[in-house]
């Protein structure tokens, strides 16, 4: 049986390159005709790559092996001479390793193909085979998708003992010149899949896949690697991604079928290695008992951006979703006059934080006075009060918080890096403090733990002030909108402080 090779081909470009990729793709396909039932009167008739995907869809779908290959016809030379324009008019189409026979003798039948695509009767066609794999899979699983004006076609499939890394040299060697971001994943069932053959760059047509000055990834990665990239990767709202290459890896890494076969079989070694004697059979049943859920990538990341309207919402929280991963890390934000990406990257922040609470804080005696009187006063499960101060200022949070007793006394500022949740890791953050300011009104805290300088060893050199803070209401529907109402004024009356739960 031939060994399955698993391939998955990411390209992200404008909407007058993806014209070009969908145009050789359909060109490709014409080619075979009798087989793929392709009929396109005309390649340049689609104004929009969407509308040309959709009509493609089927045929993409069905013969990708046809659509992903290709090999180059042009013209014979006109009474113009060997050195007339020879890229005018050119042809692609398609060529699979098991139809070299059935091509041997269908030049006349694909010269007929091709001279009506160009409207030249007399072309001279030269037909030259392009490398190519087995195909395995029936079909490919193909999406097409548009975030801020990019668009991505992403296909995945298989393929017998080896990629068709060679068709795919083919294709971009007879690609118009454009800007293209792409990406090519392939890992083999050999190696469970543990390892994968990582492509991604900023390709510009006319030459193989590899081809290129310096490709952004261009390595043979351990599929652990791969799934603390996707870990990364999903956080990031695509809109924000302006990079072509960095937008098809994101895709790619988000879409990459064999996460699950992976972790399958690094459990298995693991298993094996250390289960007693009379154990071996049981390793399925113990897989599906602790690896219930596997998490899948692109629904994840769908689930944290469900859409434009509803983009980083709160009131997503109500309904039991979960995040994959911190938002507050994901781009510097300005908080000061804030754009409308600004905004939505601020709502993805707000609801973050409110998932990660109750949160942990410590006051910094670092860089700022404490009061040790008040310090030495205070017990754990004392109420206190965080207030925040606005500057007009370009920096990634531009607000401090401080911890004041519900009087007013001050024991102290926080710091940006030290916050942590009972439920996830949440360290340094760039956005939190802005973040925890805007949700003040709906937040209370309390002091966790408290020990005064005076109570420690004679090496210590700090005290120890930890506040727990956590919603001091459910009022998701208004969180948002608080916030928003708060950053739409300046910054000198922004200044808030959170809430007191007496009892």
């Amino acid at each position: 049986m031939a060994n399955y090779h698993t391939n998955l081909f990411v390209v992200a470009a404008s909407e007058r390159d993806m014209l070009k990729v969908l145009r050789l793709c359909a060109r490709n396909l014409l080619a075979y005709a009798d087989e793929t039932r392709l009929a396109l009167e005309d390649l340049e008739g689609c104004e929009t790559s969407a509308e040309f995907y959709n009509q493609l869809r089927g045929s993409l779908e069905g013969w990708y092996y046809y659509a992903l290959s290709g090999a180059s016809a042009a013209p014979a030379h006109d009474a113009d001479g060997p050195d007339a324009d020879q890229g005018a008019g050119a042809v692609t189409w398609g060529v699979n390793v098991s139809s070299r026979a059935y091509l041997a003798d269908g030049d006349d039948r694909i010269a007929n193909y091709l001279s009506n695509l160009l409207g030249v009767p007399s072309s001279e066609i030269h037909v030259s085979t392009a490398p190519t794999a087995r195909p395995l899979s029936d079909t490919a699983d193909s999406r097409f998708d548009e975030y801020a004006g990019t668009f991505v076609l992403s296909m995945t499939y298989s393929t017998a003992w080896e990629p068709n890394s060679g068709d795919i040299d083919a294709f971009f060697s007879l690609l118009e010149p454009g800007d293209y971001g792409v990406a090519f994943l392939d890992a083999d069932e050999g190696d469970a899949y543990t390892l994968v053959s990582a492509f991604s760059g900023l390709h510009h047509g006319g030459c193989g896949l590899k081809d290129i000055d310096s490709p952004s990834v261009d390595e043979d990665r351990d599929a652990r690697d791969l799934q603390k990239d996707v870990e990364k990767c999903v956080q990031v709202r695509r809109e924000d991604i302006h990079d072509l290459a960095e937008l098809a890896y994101a895709v790619a890494v988000c879409r990459w079928p064999e996460y699950e076969s992976a972790q399958h079989s690094y459990c298995a070694d693991d298993y094996y290695e250390h289960c007693q004697d009379g154990e071996e059979g049981n390793f399925e049943r113990w897989y599906e008992e602790n690896f219930p859920d596997y998490i899948n990538y692109e629904e994840e990341y769908e689930k944290l951006y469900p859409g434009e309207a509803k983009d980083g919402s709160i009131d997503l929280l109500a309904k039991g979703g979960r995040l994959s991963a911190s938002s507050i890390e994901a781009k510097r934000i300005d908080w000061i006059s804030p754009s409308k990406g600004d905004l939505a990257q601020i709502g993805r922040c707000l609801a973050h934080m409110v998932r990660l609470l109750p949160i942990h804080v410590m006051l910094d005696d670092v860089n700022h006075a404490v009061n040790q009187d008040a310090i030495a006063s205070a017990l754990a499960g004392d109420e206190v009060v965080i207030t925040s101060t606005w500057h007009d200022s370009r920096s990634r949070a531009p607000v401090e918080l401080a911890i004041t007793t519900p009087d007013g006394v001050e024991y102290g500022r926080l710091g940006n890096g030290q916050l942590w949740s009972m439920t996830d890791s949440v360290g340094e953050m760039v956005n939190s403090s802005a973040t925890i300011a805007c949700l003040l009104p709906h937040l209370s805290a309390r002091v966790d733990k408290v020990m005064p300088i005076a109570l420690r060893s004679g090496h210590a050199r700090h005290s120890i002030f930890i506040v727990r803070i956590e919603l001091a209401d459910e009022a998701y529907e208004r969180i948002e909108e608080d916030a928003l109402a708060l950053l739409a004024r300046r910054c000198s009356e922004r200044n808030s402080r959170s809430s007191v739960k007496r009892g």
